[in-house]
């Protein structure tokens, strides 16, 4: 990944750039592991949770005040979805969920037992119930 993003340099030095997040889940030490990059190939590992992009400071807030170890996977995708509409809501450049028009992002758990992408309508009603628990319209 890293030697990707180093290849990719000039263009970033352009604004072309695209900053990814790598996770995985290491069987040898049960443990989930996020890798975080810079425009150099630069990786860096965070601990138990990250955002990047236009949002991602905003994301990382969120994250820091509700995530805590051991939520159920339920709880772990209504904290993303939050996380995401707090970002939205503070900047233009990101995109949240869209209940209007249907729209949600890609979600995407990595879990001991593999990977597996989380179907629109549970983000819709992971959505809806963290919204109804905080009180919201």
């Amino acid at each position: 990944m890293a030697q990707m993003i180093r290849a990719n340099l000039p263009a970033a030095m352009q604004g072309l750039a695209v900053i990814p997040i790598l996770v995985t889940y290491e069987q040898d030490q049960d443990q989930g592991r996020i890798c975080k990059y810079d425009v150099t190939g630069g990786r860096y590992e965070e601990a138990e949770f990250y955002a990047t992009g236009s949002g991602g400071q905003d994301a990382r807030n969120t994250l820091n005040k509700r995530y805590r170890p051991g939520m159920s996977e339920h709880d772990a995708i209504a904290i993303s979805l939050e996380a995401l509409q707090d970002a939205a809501e503070q900047t233009l450049g990101t995109g949240g969920v869209d209940l209007d028009r249907g729209i949600f992002p890609s979600v995407v758990l990595v879990t001991k037992e593999g990977v597996r992408e989380i179907p629109d309508e549970a983000l819709r009603e992971a959505f809806l119930k963290n919204r109804e628990k905080r009180g919201q319209p």
